[in-house]
């Protein structure tokens, strides 16, 4: 799904929205139940199977389906972000993305550092997920901007981005004489943005290139 342009209103058809969230979430519950009775049946894992479907409702019970959560939260409010997204002047849309992206994220990664004197800023609510969505869309509304330059720029975003995640994490370890990487290999870090914007223009890139390919290739 993607925010949309005016001329395709299924995006902001509010009972459109809601039917595939509906349909959405009753596959998520559904697999939940898969993968608990598998978990106590075969695996004999200990756990209170009622308890964890009740909780399922609400947040993940299964690791990898935690992606599933802020995915419906998206569906929920693709009606309006897409209508607001719309609206908006490329000024406006530069400054939303700062707001709900950029800055969240530089503090996101600085605060694994120094959680004990800053914290999120509370117009975050919803990060990361909101910001790389409307991300996104701006980044992919620019495809005029795809040359070798930018292409070459993304490849330098790519490398940077995963040396930064890497020293980070070494530096953090070293100084708190803990092993605590994981939260730099998380997606609301600014290493890893880097990374999620160069891999997004290269695919973008290569879209473009691909257009120009005969058919049958």
């Amino acid at each position: 799904f993607r925010i949309a342009s005016p001329s395709a209103p299924e995006y902001t058809d509010i009972k459109k929205v809601l039917r595939k969230t509906l349909h959405i979430y009753l596959q998520l519950i559904l697999w939940t139940i898969i993968y608990q009775l598998m978990f106590k049946f075969i695996q004999h894992q200990d756990i209170d199977f009622v308890n964890v479907i009740i909780k399922s409702f609400t947040i993940s019970q299964v690791g990898h389906l935690w992606f599933m959560y802020p995915l419906l939260g998206l569906y929920v409010l693709l009606p309006l972000i897409t209508k607001l997204y719309v609206n908006l002047n490329d000024k406006q849309k530069r400054y939303l993305i700062l707001i709900l992206c950029i800055i969240p994220t530089i503090i996101s990664t600085i605060k694994i550092k120094y959680n004990d004197i800053i914290s999120l800023p509370y117009f975050s609510v919803g990060f990361p997920e909101i910001g790389l969505f409307v991300l996104g869309k701006y980044l992919y509304d620019k495809k005029e901007i795809c040359n070798k330059k930018t292409f070459v720029l993304s490849l330098l975003l790519i490398i940077v981005g995963f040396f930064l995640v890497k020293y980070i994490s070494n530096f953090y370890i070293d100084s708190q004489g803990i092993s605590h990487s994981k939260p730099y290999f998380d997606y609301n870090k600014l290493p890893n943005l880097m990374m999620i914007v160069g891999i997004f223009i290269i695919m973008i890139n290569a879209k473009s290139v691909s257009a120009k390919l005969p058919i049958k290739l």
